[in-house]
């Protein structure tokens, strides 16, 4: 069950968000233009693509195999599974 928590926190952050947009996409829109919750969401959308893209290397050492027997090791686990299902 190593994929539980990572899995739990992704759903979280999506059903936050998903509760907090209608409140905030409201008053943004009556206080400057109903455009402006739109233009928001966007820039929050660049804002993570630029978290993302600035932390790739991080993001890609975190399942990378430390070694070739390791990285064989997991293509041979991958395929029996596919060959399994």
């Amino acid at each position: 069950m190593k994929d539980r928590c990572p899995r739990q926190a992704t759903a979280f952050v999506r059903f936050i968000g998903g509760a907090i947009a209608p409140y905030f996409a409201g008053p943004l829109a009556e206080a400057y233009s109903p455009h402006v919750p739109f233009l928001f969401g966007g820039a929050m959308v660049m804002i993570g693509l630029l978290v993302l893209y600035l932390g790739r290397s991080r993001l890609g050492a975190v399942d990378a195999p430390e070694s070739a027997d390791q990285h064989r090791e997991v293509i041979i686990e991958e395929l029996e599974a596919a060959a399994g299902a």
